[in-house]
Order: C-alpha cells, then structure tokens, then sequence
C-alpha cells in the first residue's frame, strides 16, 4: 500500500471502490509529505467523491446590508445589493494538492439571508466618514478699521511681512487657511467573517495573507495558529484571500481520534 495514494477521497474511491459510506478519512497529502491528515469524504458512492475538512466551530462571512454615509459617522441607512449576505460554513472544500480551501462550494453551509458569501472574505459597503479635524484657524478682523471686507472675489493680498509676528516655522500669506490632518480613514469596519480551524488537526499557513478588494476598502486582520477575525468596511470595499488562496499545514499536537477511517487499497500491487 502506497500512503501516496490516498491523498484525497476521489484518490481513496479509485484505489478501493469498496468504500462507499460518507465519513471521515486518514489522508496522506503529499504536500504534507503524506503525513497524515482528517478530511471528510463526501459523495463517496459516486465515482466523483470530494474532500472537506470538518469546522468545529463557527465559520461566518458576514456582508451586511444597509449603508453608512457622509458626514454620519456610522449611522446606517437602508441599501441593498446583490452581493450582500451571511454565510456559515460547517464544512469547507479541500483542495488536497495544495491543501487550501474551494472558497465557493456551499455544500455544507447555512444561508441566513442574501448571496451566499464566498469562504475567507469580509466587505461591507459603508464609506469613509469624511467628517476632517479642521484643525486650521485662521482669523481676518477689520473691526473699527473703516475699512469692510469686499464681496468680490477680487484679490488685493500682498504678500509683505513686516508687521507681522512669527510664532512657529513658515511665514503664512494673509487670508490663508491650511492643515495637514486628512479624512478620517477609520470605518464603520461593520463586515464580520471568521475563521475558525481549532481542533481540526490543521493551522492556518503563514503564507495565507489577504488583500484589499472593493472601492475604498478598509480591513483588519486578527490571527493565531487557528483563528482569523476579518472586519472589513469600504463603499463597497473590504478584503480577500490573496490570489484567493487560504492554506492550511498539520497541527503536529493533534491526535487523529479513534474510529477515522484509515483506507487500504486492493489494488493488485499496492
């Protein structure tokens, strides 16, 4: 028996036709070196089974609906689009050559509203709150000068400093207003997903990053060995999988619990 050849279910399904029960399977991917791994096995009395890995815990992706504004901070407003929805995911497609998910296949997800949200990404369609510091003053007084400021927009300005006082750095032209804050950039974040891969026998890679997608996207990243918290925000913007790839390697602490299937293959020769 070669360990080789039991890298995935359709691979456990050609080299033993006899199993044909759902369930799950000692695997042995070779890019874990064959070491072995537990995924489940779906479809396995069909000749085209295929491989999941079972969550223990809850796998959400979160787009909700609704909409922050201008000026609103994070007051939300009814709208709606195609894309929104929230996704729980109990078990998730394996990709056992590179041992990374199938972000797309809903076989064994829990739809509770809206599009079903791909595995790995967190958007959201609230925008920037562009309410800025304002942090320029800038003062023009003409009182008890016998002069009134004129309401064209003709500009008499000379630049001349000589009864001025210089309190810090540059001179500053009369009538000028200027600051160098920016808009706040800190959003609503209101996109929630999580990745939760405890007690499954695997660690998310450190090679899994993700990268912002959308318009004006805005996310953060929390993440261990096991979890990823995703919050994302933009107009509608937040974040994906880089390349649209999530990895996983063997938690070597784990213990294969007893009554998984080890397969052996009866094929003449192996």
């Amino acid at each position: 028996m070669k360990q080789s050849n039991f890298a995935s279910c359709e691979t456990i399904k050609e080299c033993n036709s006899s199993y044909t029960t759902d369930g799950e399977y000692i695997h042995y991917p070779g890019i874990l070196n064959s070491s072995s791994v537990r995924l489940y096995c779906h479809n396995m009395n069909t000749n085209s089974p295929k491989t999941y890995l079972t969550l223990n815990a809850t796998n959400v992706f979160d787009y909700p609906t609704g909409k922050c504004s201008t000026h609103y901070g994070c007051q939300v407003f009814y709208y709606k689009n195609d894309y929104q929805g929230k996704t729980t995911f109990t078990k998730v497609g394996i990709d056992t050559d590179k041992m990374s998910i199938i972000e797309d296949d809903y076989s064994f997800t829990v739809q509770h509203f809206g599009a079903q949200r791909p595995y790995g990404w967190v958007h959201c369609c609230s925008i920037y709150n562009t309410k800025t510091c304002l942090r320029g003053r800038s003062t023009i007084d003409v009182t008890n000068t016998g002069l009134k400021i004129s309401n064209s927009k003709m500009s008499s300005i000379i630049y001349d400093y000589t009864f001025t006082i210089q309190h810090s750095g540059a001179k500053r032209p009369y009538g000028w207003v200027f600051c160098c804050s920016i808009q706040n950039a800190n959003t609503c974040l209101r996109g929630r997903s999580t990745i939760d891969v405890t007690n499954t026998g695997l660690m998310i890679s450190n090679s899994t990053t993700w990268t912002a997608a959308g318009w004006l996207p805005h996310f953060t990243v929390n993440r261990n060995n096991f979890v990823v918290q995703l919050r994302g925000d933009g107009g509608c913007g937040g974040a994906r999988p880089t390349d649209d790839l999530i990895q996983f390697v063997k938690n070597p602490q784990y213990t294969i619990p007893t009554g998984t299937i080890d397969p052996l293959c009866n094929l003449l020769g192996l």
